[in-house]
């Protein structure tokens, strides 16, 4: 049995020893496991990234979509307010248009107004010459310096006095005397009545007729004094 077992123990030895030189193959499968589990890793991350990158590209375009659709409105509500300009400038620009129309018109008016108005004021002007011519010719000798003359004259005349009556006792025999009193009184009752050219026509006159009614009275002085003689 002793040999019987060393006999065993040989072949159980030759057994193993073929077992011993297929040991590496279930070494290179171990090996060949964990590469295929890293390789399903790096697959799962791959994937992961992929989605992740998918979604943020979702994310982007979202993005994108959503920044145009506000740019979109940003630029309609724009446009709505320029519109919305453009229309008030056009409102306010015909109201000042009509309120400018409507100013030339009254401008207009106003003139034609007023030139009728001097057109009225030089035909009353006109009248009331004609009405006074009078009054007019005083104006102008105002004008040119005749007045002065003319109170200087009355004056005169004044001082020579023009007036004074003359003696019933002269002129009772001398029939030219006694016209000539007539005509003076005559002149003396119209004289406030007359305008400056009237009296100076009677100025005038009383002077001439005083001055021959004085020849007058001298001559007959000078007669009745050869008379008595």
């Amino acid at each position: 049995m002793a040999a019987a077992a060393p006999a065993a123990a040989g072949e159980d030895g030759r057994r193993r020893r073929p077992g011993a030189a297929l040991d590496p193959q279930p070494q290179e499968g171990a090996k060949g496991e964990a590469e295929s589990e890293e390789l399903g890793q790096l697959r799962a991350e791959l994937a992961g990234a992929l989605a992740e990158m998918e979604t943020m590209k979702a994310v982007a375009e979202v993005s994108e979509s959503t920044k145009a659709e506000a740019v979109a409105a940003v630029q309609r509500q724009c446009q709505e307010e320029v519109a919305s300009l453009q229309a008030i400038l056009k409102d306010s620009i015909s109201s000042y248009e009509a309120q400018i129309t409507s100013l030339k018109q009254e401008r207009l008016q106003q003139q034609r107004d007023f030139e009728e108005k001097e057109r009225e004021l030089g035909r009353l002007k006109q009248l009331l010459s004609r009405a006074h011519p009078l009054d007019s010719l005083e104006k102008q000798m105002e004008k040119v310096g005749v007045w002065k003359d003319v109170e200087a004259a009355r004056v005169a005349v004044g001082q020579r006095e023009c007036w004074r009556p003359i003696p019933r006792s002269l002129g009772a025999g001398h029939p030219t005397i006694m016209l000539g009193v007539a005509r003076t009184s005559s002149v003396r009752s119209r004289v406030p009545a007359l305008s400056l050219t009237g009296r100076m026509a009677g100025f005038v006159c009383l002077q001439n007729e005083g001055d021959d009614a004085g020849g007058r009275e001298d001559s007959t002085h000078a007669l009745g004094t050869e008379n008595t003689a």
